[in-house]
């Protein structure tokens, strides 16, 4: 009978010892939440012009299929010109991670500040239940005043005044043939071609075409070995030039998202698809002419 006893025992102390164990596994699985980011860029602009929020949240793939709403924003000078969501899985580490990426195009009215009341996300779990809560605190955006154009305008008329007077007609008329007979340069060369490619493509398409464009321009611009690099193969070259680190972390972001559309593709929204033209656009108008030219056929 003893022995009857300690076998019962012995059985039940297991019994609690698993389900205990599995209380607590269970337990850190429902603790695990996903991570939220959130970004306002740029967070100093003029009047008329716009920001992009970006609100960005990751979660292992091995967590609950979580489901997010789109934000509903309470602005105060600003006006939301348009917004996306994307969705995409990525590597960390060994693990596979999954990102939801919301973003929306804000514009400035009137010069101040234009806050972005504060905001909830909250989000639910595979089986449609509330699985938690974001909370976003206010943001703000520093908006100035744009410059004055009257003042421009006389300033410019001032300058074409004393240039008349002091250099005379004859002068402007051979500066403007000379500039007429100029060769192209590489980077009026270049967004020919991209604006060109723009009036016959949209979307993911125009972002291929165009950013194999940006990849020749970079390899001719800073003159690199490798005719035919990736975009990672570019950037490891690019380290070693003598770039500042504002430069290179802006090549950094254009590059990576262009191997991140190559990665997702046929799941890029047009909203990314037009702002990631646009950084290309305007990285290449930042650069000086080079003295490498380009010869028209």
């Amino acid at each position: 009978m003893p022995q009857f006893k300690n076998r019962h025992c012995f059985a039940v102390s297991h019994s609690l010892f698993f389900c205990t164990a599995l209380f607590f596994f269970s337990s850190a699985v429902v603790q695990a939440a996903p991570h939220l980011d959130v970004s306002i860029q740029p967070d100093k602009i003029h009047s008329q012009e716009t920001a992009v929020l970006k609100i960005q949240i990751e979660w292992p793939q091995t967590d609950p299929a979580y489901v997010f709403a789109l934000p509903q924003l309470r602005l105060k000078n600003l006006s939301l010109v348009r917004q996306g969501e994307s969705r995409e899985t990525f590597a960390q580490e060994k693990d596979l991670w999954v990102r939801k990426t919301f973003t929306m195009e804000l514009k400035a009215e009137q010069s101040g500040q234009g806050i972005i009341e504060g905001f909830a996300i909250p989000y639910l779990d595979g089986l449609g239940q509330k699985a938690g809560e974001f909370s976003v605190s206010q943001l703000q955006v520093q908006v100035m005043r744009p410059p004055l154009p009257v003042k421009k305008m006389a300033a410019f008329a001032a300058g074409v005044l004393s240039f008349f007077v002091v250099g005379g007609i004859w002068g402007v008329r051979r500066k403007k043939a000379s500039l007429k007979s100029e060769i192209p340069s590489l980077k009026d060369n270049t967004l020919a071609k991209i604006y060109s490619i723009q009036k016959d493509f949209r979307g993911e398409k125009a972002v291929t075409e165009i950013s194999a464009e940006f990849r020749r321009f970079l390899i001719d611009y800073y003159q690199l070995l490798c005719k035919q690099a990736t975009e990672a193969e570019i950037l490891e070259a690019l380290k070693s030039a003598d770039l500042i680190s504002e430069e290179l972390a802006t090549l950094r972001d254009i590059l990576g998202r262009i191997r991140e559309a190559k990665f997702i593709g046929g799941q890029l929204s047009s909203f990314d698809c037009e702002h990631l033209e646009k950084d290309m656009i305007n990285f290449i108008q930042s650069k000086k002419n080079s003295n490498q030219v380009i010869q028209t056929k």
